[in-house]
């Protein structure tokens, strides 16, 4: 990746940041913090907002847009549509697939789409109503779908409909909550463009809010078959938005809460029956009744977005949204514990005294605590934007310039940008740039064109690993069709 900045060494110089590497876009700092639990005021330098320094930067290459596909509305209010997800269908056609928090899933062909399946009339007590990102949440396809057929859906629906396999203290239980169901469906046949077949539900968590429920599902999409993570789907839950929650039991896998889970929906070994655990996770075989098998990592407030680099050293990025100052990049791997709620980016916070204030570390308290939490690879601060929108590692052919390039953005104001993949590693924070934008030379500000206040920004890719920009407002879709070096 190029991103080439005409700043030298401005790495923020805060006592949180030890510069080791300054390259041409400052790309490394060491973190090591730690963590005292105080029941009195919180001790260091308070933040709101304005956590980190100095501001992201442009970089010099710029986006070219090409306006794509605009979805058929579901409302005749803004937004017009709740555009979320785009990947690529299943069967390897190059067709696409996307989604809408009100219900359908379309399959995109030609640049025209048709309804593959309505999970609002499909579902009788199909809830998107009230909340954030409720409705028809993610969905994913097993990596033979298109010889089994096998896809995979979240959905939610109101308190109490069913009983739940994940329920935490009955505190949480609230009539103004969600459920959050994960199901499977079963294509007859795979390459048709309208669903037929049939569906089973798989689990289902009781939630006190209506946020933050099941995000992202996925696939790796690098391995084959005959490898050990080969068809085990990955299932990215949030807290809920319970900061009780967070304060009761984030810290540790007793609870699917805050968590990535991992699962075999081909097995059957679930409490529940409808699903398997995979015996490498790291609770699998522990015989600990206070921990749960599902579980991969934990300690998330909001894993919002999952992939996989297709190349370098193929590592899972997942990207977190933070509460009211810091949103997160962070690196995924098995049995680590990513901090909330007692910490937010590579900060500290007392739980107990507010969650929307951070402090600064002092020095080894992490080592001089006996904590072991783990470091997003790179964060923003919420003077910058408010909610991070996960993407993609490019590796597609069309744009040289921004091969290996995790590109991702701001979901409220619809910035994005840019870190180099190949330099994402545990421990050390990379530089993050913003990615200019244009439509035939003009240049394009999603939330000043848009004009409202929210943009809804989504990214995703096709087969090839080409790139595409959605907003919900009107239910535009860009594919990224090259970029060029600018001032």
């Amino acid at each position: 990746m190029q991103l080439i900045s005409s700043r030298r060494d401005r790495c923020d110089v805060r006592a949180i940041y030890d510069v080791t590497d300054v390259k041409s876009w400052c790309r490394s700092v060491c973190v090591f913090f730690g963590f005292v639990l105080a029941a009195s005021a919180a001790s260091g330098d308070e933040y709101m907002l304005n956590a980190l320094a100095p501001d992201i930067e442009p970089s010099p290459i710029r986006l070219e847009l090409e306006p794509f596909l605009q979805l058929p509305p579901t409302s005749e209010e803004l937004p017009r549509t709740k555009i979320n997800m785009l990947k690529p269908f299943g069967d390897g056609s190059g067709r696409l697939a996307v989604s809408d928090l009100r219900g359908p899933l379309y399959i995109v062909s030609e640049r025209s789409a048709g309804i593959y399946l309505d999970l609002s009339t499909e579902f009788g007590e199909f809830y998107d109503k009230r909340g954030l990102g409720v409705g028809f949440a993610s969905f994913a396809f097993h990596p033979d779908f298109a010889r089994n057929g096998l896809f995979y859906t979240t959905h939610n629906e109101p308190p109490q409909t069913a009983p739940a396999d994940f329920a935490a203290a009955r505190a949480l239980n609230s009539p103004r909550g969600v459920q959050a169901v994960l199901t499977e469906w079963k294509a007859v046949e795979p390459g048709k463009a309208v669903f037929a077949g049939s569906r089973r539900e798989l689990m289902r968590f009781e939630y006190r809010g209506t946020a933050h429920g099941i995000q992202e599902i996925a696939f790796n999409p690098n391995l084959l078959p005959g490898d050990p993570d080969y068809g085990n789907l990955y299932v990215c839950v949030g807290e809920g938005s319970s900061r009780r929650l967070g304060l009761d039991g984030q810290q540790r896998a007793a609870h699917g809460y805050g968590s990535v889970l991992r699962i075999d929906p081909l097995g059957r070994d679930s409490d529940n029956g409808q699903y398997g655990i995979p015996a490498t996770n790291p609770w699998a075989n522990d015989d600990d009744p206070e921990t749960r098998g599902e579980v991969y990592a934990y300690g998330f407030r909001n894993p919002h977005r999952l992939t996989w680099d297709s190349a370098g050293d193929g590592k899972a990025i997942v990207t977190e949204i933070g509460e009211s100052n810091i949103e997160e990049v962070n690196i995924l791997k098995p049995g680590l514990n990513y901090g909330w709620s007692q910490r937010e980016g590579t900060f500290r916070i007392e739980p107990s005294v507010s969650q929307v204030k951070v402090y600064d570390l002092e020095d080894g308290e992490d080592a001089n605590n006996g904590f072991s939490f783990t470091y997003p690879v790179a964060q923003y601060d919420h003077g910058e934007g408010m909610a991070i929108s996960g993407g993609a590692v490019y590796r597609g052919a069309a744009i040289p310039m921004l091969q290996g390039a995790y590109v991702f953005g701001d979901i409220v104001k619809g910035r994005v940008f840019g870190v180099n993949a190949d330099e994402l590693e545990l421990g050390k924070q990379s530089e993050i740039y913003e990615l200019l934008l244009e439509i035939d030379g003009k240049p394009v500000h999603f939330l000043e064109d848009i004009g409202v206040g929210r943009v809804d920004l989504r990214i995703g890719t096709d087969l090839e690993g080409e790139l595409y920009l959605m907003e919900k407002m009107h239910g535009n879709i860009y594919k990224v069709v090259g970029a060029r070096r600018v001032d």
